[in-house]
């Protein structure tokens, strides 16, 4: 590469690694735990609530066919099965509804004026009221499949 031996180029590489591995370590030294934790926990909750056990336990398909047409939802008799995709919709909608729900917070206890105080709760009230609706539907077309 460009005239470099291979022992330049091993030492030019090493030396990157160092540099990307010591900056990582530094960040992750420097970081908010409390933080971290919080967003592990919101994830492992989303994860639970959207029926991830089920799809890491039975492996469903990722979506189905109906009539010759994908279908997301399963139109299961009894409703106990899913595909995938529904869980990774439902998923979708429930970090929608925990994103509105920062929001709101955010907007109530760190604002500077009341007029942004005003924005962030709107916008949160109306992406978390978005994002029940869209779980309601969904669990309508589920009901109804």
């Amino acid at each position: 590469m460009f005239g470099l031996t291979l022992s330049r180029r091993a030492t030019r590489l090493k030396r990157w690694a160092d540099r990307r591995i010591r900056g990582f370590y530094k960040r992750f030294s420097q970081a908010d735990f409390r933080k971290i934790a919080f967003l592990a926990v919101l994830f492992f909750s989303v994860f639970i609530f959207c029926g991830g056990l089920y799809d890491v336990v039975l492996k469903p398909k990722v979506v189905g066919m109906w009539r010759g047409m994908m279908m997301f939802i399963s139109r299961s008799f009894y409703g106990e099965s899913q595909y995938l995709g529904e869980s990774i919709v439902a998923a979708i909608f429930l970090l929608l509804g925990f994103g509105g729900a920062y929001l709101m917070h955010r907007g109530l206890y760190e604002v500077y004026s009341e007029r942004e105080a005003g924005i962030w709760v709107i916008a949160g009230a109306l992406l978390l009221l978005a994002s029940v609706l869209m779980l309601e539907v969904l669990a309508y077309f589920k009901a109804w499949a």
